[in-house]
């Protein structure tokens, strides 16, 4: 119950701010699945806008649990960027990657919430995101929030 309290809302994301909550958070899976993880976050601001800080937060736990982690995978790279008007979420694996054209089938047909749930909250803050994937390749998610507008 605990466990399931603090993928809900972590105190961390609260009280720290973005970049200390994706560490925590990547980290944690990264013991969990058994893989090496690094996260990389360079000159940015403490704090972000609450509503960005939210969103980017959790595309980065439905990637990590819903889109890499059934890969058997060695290692996933965590990046956040600043640039161009927006804050960049970008994560890459070197599993086995998935059939892109099939989930976004499943997406039209309403199977498949994790990848509805991260095209929602990113179109509510006007942002957006691409996924780049085949199988045997590995997968790159890269998410763009906008930080002008907020």
């Amino acid at each position: 119950m605990r466990s399931l309290s603090l993928d809900l809302h972590p105190a961390v994301l609260d009280d720290l701010g973005l970049i200390p909550a994706v560490r925590w958070f990547v980290d944690r899976e990264a013991q969990r699945g058994e893989f090496t993880a690094q996260v990389s976050a360079q000159d940015l601001p403490d704090r972000f806008p609450p509503e960005i800080e939210l969103v980017c937060f959790r595309v980065a736990q439905e990637a990590l649990q819903q889109y890499l982690a059934p890969c058997p995978r060695r290692k996933s790279i965590c990046r956040v960027l600043q640039g161009n008007g927006g804050l960049h979420l970008l994560i890459r694996d070197d599993g086995v990657g998935f059939d892109k054209e099939a989930t976004f089938q499943r997406v039209m047909k309403s199977d498949s919430l994790g990848l509805l749930s991260m095209q929602e909250r990113i179109a509510l803050i006007h942002g957006h995101f691409e996924i780049k994937t085949a199988p045997g390749q590995g997968t790159e998610i890269h998410a763009c929030f906008p930080l002008e507008a907020a």
